[in-house]
Order: C-alpha cells, then structure tokens, then sequence
C-alpha cells in the first residue's frame, strides 16, 4: 500500500538559497509530494545530502544547518522511506539533465557547420530512442583449408629431418 500523506510545510525551516547560494538552482525540486512519510526537515536534509557533492557541502554543514549531529544526519538518510525520496529526488535531477541535454543536442542539428557533427547527434538520438542499432553485415568467404593434423605432421618431419 502507498503511503499517501499531505506534505506539510515547515516555515520555520530556512530556503535552499538561505542556506548556500548554489541550492539556488535546485528550488524545483518536488519535496511536496504524498506518497514520501517524512518531514519537511527531513526532505530538506535528503535533497542536500544528494546535491552536496555538486555544492561542496560537507555532512557536518548540513547537520550544522538543521542543529543536528552528524551521527544523526546520516540515521535520516539511511531510512528506507529517505531513500525512496532520495531516488525520487535523483529521478527530477535526471529528468532535468536530459530536457537540458535533448535541448543542447537540437542547437546543434540546427546550428553546427558540420555534417558529421549533426549524423553523431542524430545517431545519439536514434540510439536513445532505441530506434538505432549499429548492425554490421559480415561475409567470409574461405578459400583454403586449413588441415591441423598434415600441418603437425609436416612439422614434425621437419624437426625429425633437422635431427638426422
């Protein structure tokens, strides 16, 4: 069964800009969503614990932020339903990478001098799409045998007429 929960906002808890200017660019992310039983802190705490790499921020900052200890920190984002919500926040980030990557990719079909260019991005598209599949036809023609057993015997008559 889904758990299904109104989210309940926390105003006591400080904005993402409040707490590092780089969490700016990630106010988009879904934390409201239902189907998560967590709180706001601790959804909050999930987000930066996932960005943290991309921010620079160290688990004892984001700890510090919220008045906890590190030891606690890290109990929060082990919790099954934290990394049912950490997922959910890796799958917005992904879906926001790709629109930015299908954009990026588009520019270049319509802009780039290069013809080869624009057939490596349509080929990436395709092949995304699973609509590309690199298939190679290969003929083998064989025009003389190969006979393993007269080969061995024409070398060891070989070592046999060395010896004499």
């Amino acid at each position: 069964m889904q758990y299904t929960k109104p989210f309940k906002h926390d105003d006591t808890l400080p904005e993402l800009y409040e707490i590092h200017e780089q969490l700016e660019q990630y106010e988009n992310i879904d934390l409201t969503s239902p189907q998560f039983d967590l709180s706001h802190r601790d959804r909050m705490i999930c987000l930066l614990h996932t960005v943290k790499d991309m921010t620079g921020m160290t688990n004892q900052e984001i700890a510090e932020q919220f008045g906890l200890q590190r030891s606690r920190l890290y109990k929060i984002t082990k919790k099954p339903e934290a990394k049912r919500f950490i997922e959910h926040i890796n799958e917005q980030l992904f879906a926001e990478l790709f629109q930015d990557t299908v954009r990026e990719l588009r520019s270049i079909l319509k802009t780039s001098h290069s013809e080869g260019n624009k057939v490596k991005v349509a080929e990436m598209i395709l092949k995304s799409r699973g609509m590309f599949k690199e298939q190679h036809e290969l003929t083998v023609k064989q025009e003389e045998t190969y006979d393993v057993e007269a080969k061995r015997k024409e070398i060891i008559d070989m070592d046999i007429d060395s010896l004499e």
